[in-house]
This record gives C-alpha cells, sequence and structure tokens, in this order.
C-alpha cells in the first residue's frame, strides 16, 4: 500500500511573546522513512530559540537509521543526541544554562507512524476531514486534567499550561 505524505511547516509568533522560539524540521526522504520534527523553546528561560533550532538541527543532519536499527530506536537516538546538544551549548555559554526547549518527532517508516514527544507541542493525525491529538502534553494542567482537579475545558487556559 503506497502512502502520500503532505508536509507543510509554519510557525507564527502569536501575541504574547517578542521573539519567536519555534523551530521545525521536514525530511520527505531519508532512506525509506520520512521524518517530521517540530521544537519549541522554553519561554520565560534565556535561549529558548536556540534549543529549538539546536535540536532540530539534529534533524536536518540525520542520516538515517544506522543498521538493523529499529523506528523506535532511531527515534529515541534522536531525541538523545538533541538533548546532548542543547546541553553542550548550555555548559559553554552561561547565559543560555537554563534553556530548553520541547521536541516532537514523528517517523514515518513502511506505512506506520511512530511518535517520540516531550513537553507540549502537540502532534495531530490529520486524515481527509479529520484531526485526532496523538500526543499528550506534558504539563502541570494536564496533570491536574487527568487527576480529576480540573476540567478539560479550563485546562488551555490555566497558567500552568504553558
Amino acid at each position: 500500500m503506497a502512502v502520500k505524505l503532505d508536509a507543510f511547516g509554519r510557525s507564527e509568533i502569536g501575541h504574547v511573546r517578542g521573539r519567536n522560539e519555534d523551530s521545525f524540521a521536514l525530511r520527505l526522504s531519508v532512506g525509506d522513512a520520512a521524518l517530521f520534527a517540530v521544537a519549541d523553546g522554553m519561554g520565560g528561560h534565556p535561549g529558548g530559540d536556540v534549543a529549538s533550532a539546536l535540536a532540530t538541527s539534529v534533524i536536518h543532519a540525520w542520516s538515517g537509521p544506522e543498521r538493523g536499527e529499529r523506528p523506535i530506536e532511531s527515534l529515541s537516538r534522536l531525541h538523545t543526541a538533541a538533548k546532548q546538544r542543547v546541553d553542550e551549548r548550555s555548559q559553554e555559554e552561561p547565559r543560555l544554562r537554563e534553556m530548553g526547549t520541547t521536541l516532537t518527532i514523528a517517523m514515518v517508516s513502511q506505512s506506520l507512524c511512530y511518535v517520540s514527544h516531550i513537553g507540549d507541542s502537540r502532534l495531530y493525525w490529520l486524515r481527509g476531514n479529520r484531526i485526532a491529538r496523538v500526543t499528550r502534553d506534558h504539563t502541570l494542567a494536564q496533570e491536574m486534567v487527568e487527576n480529576g482537579r480540573l476540567n478539560r475545558e479550563d485546562a488551555d487556559s490555566h497558567p500552568m499550561a504553558n
């Protein structure tokens, strides 16, 4: 069965912050896989834009899975490499010590989609006119919803929703 993928990336600064901390990577042909990633620097900390750009640079540089490596292993390796790249830079520049980023990666290989995710940059699956949220936010507000302490309707506007 052939899989048709359409990919595009767009980022807007929004109405809250003075600079954009979003980065993304679209790799449509890396061996037999396609790779997509989005990163959003942690607001309120210096260097969020740097952190997200460093994380997605790992995706841009990826040369494909190692011999015999399963997709989930590739995703784990990519996430680890992205974290290492951000950590190394934060050690080199003291003003960036607290920088961080979300990172959501989707790999499509052999008609399957594998996802690796940390933070609150959401992944949605769009098929025809149907859209479904795939990832779970790693936020205090989401945890409160899951524990029954906050209504889902109030979660997006909660101060701990990011």
